[in-house]
């Protein structure tokens, strides 16, 4: 009679836990954002108003699309509840060539695993994201990125499970910000105190006399 071999436990264990690591080491190299993917994950945080920016809102480099917004929250620091806005972006680096080789971004990109971020170079070389203005009819937004030599490299530091790049304020930003600081309320009052002296000028009888007897 033939017995049925046992199989060891430890064999089976050991399937298991290569399993759980083939499927970690995927995670890393081949998920959302990990060394390999061929796409990369980004994180910016806007202290302002992103009205305008949804899910699928395009990222875009000088006018060319590169990626998409990914998330939006609303993140709050408990100190002084200061509201900041995540917003993950995925670019694809194959959109861009380096110049004199067949290389592109994602080569040096899994070049640098184990060297760093190599989008780290250009951050210090004036890489910055800023919201710009997609249509002036439905209102909506994207996320541009571009080169500004100069500018200060301003971020959060605040705890995210992707790398952050720098935020500037763009011309939309600015051009909102001013229109919020005129006091409109109080020029309007002005405007029609002028035009009630302007009517009683005119409706005046001194002005309707002098003006017969021109």
């Amino acid at each position: 009679m033939n017995r049925r071999k046992k199989i060891d436990p430890r064999v089976i264990g050991s399937f298991v836990i290569g399993a759980i690591i083939l499927t970690v080491a995927g995670l890393l190299f081949f998920g959302p954002g990990g060394f390999l993917a061929e796409t990369k994950r980004y994180v910016i945080f806007f202290d302002s108003s992103v009205k305008g920016l949804t899910i699928g809102s395009p990222v875009r480099f000088r006018g060319v699309k590169i990626g998409q917004i990914k998330q939006i929250n609303v993140r709050v620091q408990p100190q002084g509840f200061k509201f900041y806005i995540p917003i993950v972006i995925e670019i694809e680096p194959s959109k861009f060539n380096i110049d004199g080789t067949d290389e592109s971004i994602i080569d040096v990109i899994k070049a640098s695993v184990f060297g760093g971020d190599s989008i780290s170079p250009l951050v210090k070389k004036g890489l910055r994201v800023e919201m710009r203005l997609d249509s002036l009819v439905t209102g909506q937004l994207y996320i541009n990125m571009d080169m500004f030599p100069g500018t200060p490299i301003i971020l959060t530091g605040e705890n995210s499970d992707y790398p952050e790049l720098p935020a500037i304020k763009s011309s939309l930003e600015v051009l909102s910000q001013t229109f919020e600081e005129i006091p409109l309320k109080e020029m309007t009052h002005r405007l029609m105190r002028i035009i009630e002296g302007v009517d009683k000028l005119i409706s005046s009888s001194a002005i309707n006399d002098t003006l017969e007897n021109l």
